[in-house]
Formats: C-alpha cells, structure tokens, sequence
C-alpha cells in the first residue's frame, strides 16, 4: 500500500502491531504525525526514511529497537520522546535530522549508557536530553552537550 500521499496516520484495529516493517513509511514527505501503538516492539531499518514533514515523534514504552536509517532526512523533526526500554538505535537512525534539538528520554542518565547508539546520530547524541521526560513539562535532569 502506498502511504505516501497521508498527511496524519494513526495505526489502530484488532491486530496487535509489534514491528513496523523496512522502509514502511519511507518517502512519505506529506506525513506530519503518526501514532504508533503501544504494541510496537521494534521499528525497521528506513521506516520513516525522508518523511520529511513529520516534526516530532513518540516511540512507545514497548519499543526496544530502532533500526538503521528509521528516520534518515526526517529534517523537520525537532523533538524525540524516547522510552526507557529502548536498548538499541541503528546506525544513521536520525541522521539528517537538522532540527532535532531535543531528546525527551524517560530513563536515567544512568539508563542512557545501556542503549547501544549506532555510528552517524550525531543530531541525536548532541541534542539536549531531558532525563525522566515524557515531553510533557514532567522531567528531572538536563544533559547539553558543549
């Protein structure tokens, strides 16, 4: 199915979704907002690859990988909420992301050493972590890399 003419898209029905598949949402440059179920365990290489309208995005509690490329030139995103469980980030997952300036992470900073961050996120690793945030005002440490 071609998704790329969708402005919003919330994934919902009687299917428990766990994985968002390769290259799913790949170039739908028109996509401003996805809702992505809790179910969702992992999300694919290129997933969201030049969905280049979408400017935040909520990686749900159950997701513990983001595969390589995910995000690559999804340049209007300035904010990621990322979940605790999170254990891995693929290389280039936000690469190309030129707004991304903030980093809401509902772990520790402590917890933040456990996820294995691939080569070519540097927009994610130098944005501004805001620790035990859900990217709703509620979150107690402040990370700024200089």
């Amino acid at each position: 199915m071609d998704f790329s003419s969708y402005d919003d898209f919330e994934i919902e029905g009687t299917e428990i979704v766990e994985y968002i598949g390769d290259e799913t949402f790949s170039y739908c440059v028109s996509l401003k907002n996805i809702t992505i179920p809790n179910t969702v365990e992992s999300i694919g290489k290129c997933a969201f690859m030049y969905c280049r309208g979408l400017s935040s995005i909520t990686i749900p509690d159950n997701v513990k990988s983001i595969g390589a490329d995910a995000f690559l030139y999804c340049d209007a995103i300035e904010a990621v909420i990322l979940p605790s469980n999170i254990l891995s980030i693929g290389i280039g997952a936000f690469d190309a992301c030129e707004k991304l300036n903030n980093v809401f992470y509902t772990g520790s900073s402590s917890n933040r050493k456990n996820i294995s961050i691939g080569i070519y996120n540097e927009m994610l690793e130098n944005a501004v972590w805001l620790y035990g945030s859900n990217g709703y005002g509620n979150h107690n440490t402040i990370t700024v890399k200089t």
